[in-house]
């Protein structure tokens, strides 16, 4: 099911970050908030089409997540998978280990789980962002075997 599309400024976004509002920026920024999953840089290259080149989107995508407009999602390959924070609630993922479906979970509890992990370390005052992944086996993998 796609995410509903959001309406974000993204120029205003983008020089609000310190960062030129170029029609790439924006074209990328507006495709990736249509997108209803995490992709890899491949997917996005495949999907997005060739208006960017590899180096360029690698770039642009690694700027993006620095100025906290897009994450980058470990879904524990070899690759990372972005998608896009600006205009969205945050949430995690669960991803099955089969079929590698992604679903949104919604639920974040993480405001005691921070405060205990700032109790319990030294050398840290405060906490700029967390992430978490759950996996497992989805009901159309656990049916098929």
């Amino acid at each position: 099911m796609k995410q509903k599309e959001h309406m974000t400024d993204f120029p205003a976004l983008l020089r609000d970050m310190g960062l030129k509002a170029t029609p790439g920026r924006i074209s990328l920024l507006e495709f990736l908030s249509k997108e209803s999953k995490p992709l890899t840089v491949s997917a996005i290259q495949k999907k997005f089409g060739k208006k960017i080149d590899t180096v360029t989107l690698y770039r642009t995508l690694e700027d993006f997540a620095d100025k906290g407009i897009v994450r980058r999602v470990d879904f524990e390959h070899s690759h990372a998978h972005y998608e896009i924070v600006a205009g969205r609630k945050h949430h995690h993922h669960i991803i099955c280990k089969k079929c590698e479906k992604v679903e949104d979970v919604d639920v974040c509890e993480s405001e005691g789980v921070e405060r205990n992990v700032l109790q319990k370390v030294k050398d840290f005052s405060f906490i700029t962002n967390h992430s978490l992944e759950f996996f497992g086996i989805c009901n159309q993998c656990i049916k098929s075997n």
